[in-house]
């Protein structure tokens, strides 16, 4: 944990956002639930997300990055104020300028803002893939039933069958389906996109990734591999491009392979190690896809995860959902490729760095990481405690549990135990089925 955080805590002060890990945002909303922090800082997220009574709360700004606070969102965060039952009354505070007057106003006495559809051709062509590939949508016809069901039908007759119709339209100029007998149907791209659960918008970069590694893949190691499951699109990451461009002149043979497979270029690190901005957002994404590739890679070779924080600048929680992403994308690259015939064989690949990334180069805490809820740090405590097995966790009492682990309350132990047992019953019983099935057999 780090030293400031630590201190803060100590004299019941702190702050939540993303850039803490999971269980420093769960442990800072159980202190401040249960009354240890008596001020928290956070981001709109815990503000508006998470239910976190206060007596009072206070918004600095009309403003939540460049967008505009709405009244909705306004009466979900002073909502946390005064929670009825549990205090007789709370305040809210909003500050603002004397230029957003009128603007504060609306936001404490004007109306809320309709519900409206977020129906557009990108998320509607997500969904009718899906539904096409499940046969639910084959004609216009089907189509048009399913657009009058929607909120978006309710909401604009007018224009929703034009929105449906420019959402097929991009899935057939995308191959993602085709007319076959007049039936739509889905191309066997548009197949292993949607079984993948892959963001159509991105599935052609992905297939153009998956071609170039097919021909040029680095097998030294895992790198070139963690690469390609780093998804194209990344939120939160900020490159130290200095630091970045010092760091290849001391790249090793495989990491340097790796690099040159995909297709980047020492060139571009030095342009922009020495220019303060980029004009083509664009052509920065692989380069900040290996930058976290390098990080999530020292991660599953035991490198801990406070050394690489400080080593790539990328503050824990935001390397935490870093590794949340790449896990989740190896996964649908796995299906994605089964679904293949000329890229079968790295379905399997995929499928061992899932386990891999998962375990994060830690397969001795492989049973307790399956353990709803506890991540890699709670993983380890409960590991070095002597609870290295499911059996080991559900022999134990929570009180016991509680004070032998480190900022775990009894409530929580009562829960871990509680899944340990449930999974050591639900292995029993396949053990018990399988059992019964050879007598049967026999």
């Amino acid at each position: 944990m780090d030293n400031t955080f630590s201190e803060m805590l100590s004299v019941g002060v702190s702050y939540h956002h993303s850039g803490l890990t999971g269980d420093e945002r769960v442990l800072v909303e159980e202190a401040f639930s249960e009354g240890v922090l008596s001020v928290l800082c956070c981001t709109s997220t815990l503000a508006a997300g998470v239910n976190l009574p206060a007596s009072r709360v206070i918004i600095r700004s009309v403003k939540i990055g460049t967008s505009i606070l709405t009244r909705t969102r306004y009466l979900q965060m002073v909502g946390r104020a005064g929670r009825t039952g549990l205090s007789e009354r709370g305040d809210s505070f909003l500050l603002g300028n004397v230029s957003e007057k009128k603007l504060l106003k609306e936001l404490v006495f004007g109306d809320i803002e309709d519900v409206r559809s977020c129906l557009d051709q990108e998320s509607l062509a997500l969904t009718l893939l899906h539904l096409i590939g499940s046969g639910m949508i084959q004609s216009s016809a089907d189509l048009g039933m399913f657009m009058k069901k929607t909120l978006l039908h309710h909401q604009t007759p007018d224009t929703c069958l034009t929105v449906a119709d420019s959402a097929l339209t991009f899935l057939q100029d995308s191959t993602f389906v085709e007319r076959v007998e007049g039936k739509i149907q889905p191309t066997p791209f548009g197949k292993a996109v949607y079984k993948s659960s892959l963001n159509p918008t991105i599935s052609h970069k992905v297939m153009q990734g998956i071609r170039e590694a097919n021909r040029h893949l680095v097998l030294l190691g895992d790198l070139h591999l963690v690469y390609l499951c780093v998804p194209p699109i990344l939120e939160g990451i900020y490159v130290d491009w200095q630091m970045y461009f010092d760091a290849y002149s001391q790249f090793d043979e495989t990491t340097r392979l790796t690099f040159t497979a995909a297709s980047l270029q020492e060139s571009y690190l030095a342009r922009r190690a020495f220019s303060s901005n980029s004009s083509d957002v664009e052509k920065e994404v692989p380069y900040k896809r290996f930058y976290v590739a390098g990080a999530l890679h020292k991660l599953i070779s035991g490198v801990p995860s406070w050394k690489v924080s400080a080593i790539f600048k990328i503050p824990r929680g935001t390397l935490q959902n870093a590794l949340s992403s790449a896990i989740s994308h190896a996964s649908k690259l796995a299906h994605f490729t089964k679904e293949l015939p000329d890229y079968w064989a790295l379905s399997s690949v995929f499928d061992a760095l899932v386990q891999k990334l998962f375990f994060a180069g830690s397969p001795e805490l492989a049973q307790i990481l399956e353990i709803p809820g506890i991540k890699h740090a709670r993983a380890k405590q409960l590991y070095k405690a002597g609870f290295k097995s499911l059996q080991k966790l559900a022999a134990a009492e929570p009180i016991l549990l509680a004070s032998d682990i480190e900022h775990l309350t009894q409530k929580q132990a009562q829960k871990i135990i509680s899944s340990a047992k449930i999974m050591l019953q639900e292995q029993a019983d396949a053990l018990t089925d399988a059992a019964l099935q050879l007598l049967e057999e026999v």
